[in-house]
């Protein structure tokens, strides 16, 4: 892993990346054990059936075989999976008390997306298993904006590692396109407002109103729009992105990925908490409507508009952009349901 990664990464905790998990650093990535041990693996070692994995995907337990489970085991095959792609473990969480394991491999910097040519975003990727899964690893393909430590899962599905790695140049190519669309669409302040409040699910009409005496938007929900804005305003990065899409995107990223509340019910720690709630929870499902918006909006606002009789084309007050890309986002199947959504 590159120095300035680790330092860009090394923010409140030295040994945590908010949205990663815990660093595994260089001299403990060859030595499953002890990567085990740092991430909280911890999990009692058990006997279960082997199973063989059929052409249809589908898998049939051998007769009478059995293989003994451990975390190390686990972190075996992972880091054998890897190795095959040149790569190797950064970065690693756990969740249900340690038996549902997320490992984080930065990819080479020929996967790096430029926006705007300036704004640098990192590639990774992310694999999710654990001890009941009949061994299958879910990859899929994560971003890390490096201005603002801010974290994104972006690839279409869950998928095997060779497959994503074979189409990982498409995927980048794809990400660049519809991240620069969105650094070249404009945002005013009150479409601003609004995308903030489609995000969370409100109304951005019934921001402050009350009725009956009683506030039509909780206050934990203002809460947190107030701590977007601010996001959208002072996070690193902002400077560089205000009055775009690209600008209102990457605040609801710093938001989730840094900011959002997150309750430690496992005894991991906060800082591995608010890795699940980035990689496998709500702070996920967070980034993941904020893109869905942002590519509609991007979509709509390079639409051309429809010639008004007997005037002529109305001029666009957007930007003249190329056709939007859709790169659908997704998270890993939920495994933490311990993790609360809060403020």
């Amino acid at each position: 892993m590159s120095k300035e990664i680790v330092e860009a990464l090394l923010s409140q905790n030295s040994q945590y990346a908010d949205g990663f998990g815990r660093i595994i650093p260089d001299d403990v990535k060859d030595n499953p054990g002890k990567i085990a041990d740092l991430i909280g693996a911890s999990y009692q070692v058990e006997r279960r059936p082997v199973f063989f994995k059929n052409p249809d995907g589908s898998f049939t337990k051998a007769p009478g075989r059995e293989v003994l489970v451990r975390p190390d085991t686990i972190f075996n095959a992972l880091q054998t999976e890897l190795a095959a792609h040149q790569l190797h473990i950064s970065y690693g969480t756990t969740a249900k008390n340690g038996s549902v394991i997320t490992v984080c491999a930065q990819l080479p910097s020929e996967y790096d997306i430029v926006v705007n040519k300036t704004d640098v975003l990192k590639s990774f990727l992310m694999l999710t298993t654990d001890y009941k899964s009949k061994g299958k690893i879910r990859a899929l393909k994560g971003t890390f904006r490096a201005v603002s430590d801010a974290t994104l899962t972006t690839t279409l599905d869950e998928s095997t590692i060779s497959d994503l790695m074979k189409n990982m140049g498409d995927i980048v190519k794809q990400e660049s396109q519809a991240f620069n669309l969105m650094a070249q669409t404009e945002m005013t302040n009150n479409e601003l407002i609004k995308f903030f409040a489609d995000t969370l699910d409100v109304n951005a009409s019934d921001i402050g109103k009350i009725v009956d005496g009683k506030k039509v938007i909780s206050t934990k929900t203002e809460n947190i729009l107030k701590g977007i804005t601010e996001s959208y305003v002072n996070a690193p990065g902002a400077d560089i992105a205000k009055g775009t899409v690209w600008g209102a995107y990457c605040a609801v990223l710093f938001y989730a990925t840094k900011l959002k509340t997150v309750r430690d019910t496992t005894g991991t720690g906060t800082e591995m908490a608010r890795a699940v709630s980035n990689l496998n929870g709500d702070a996920g499902k967070l980034k993941v409507k904020a893109y869905d918006l942002a590519v509609a909006f991007c979509a709509n606002a390079t639409k051309p508009k429809p010639e008004a009789k007997g005037i002529g084309k109305p001029k666009s007050t957007k930007k003249k952009v190329s056709k939007a890309v859709t790169v659908k986002p997704a998270i890993p199947e939920q495994t933490d349901n311990a993790e609360k959504k809060a403020a």
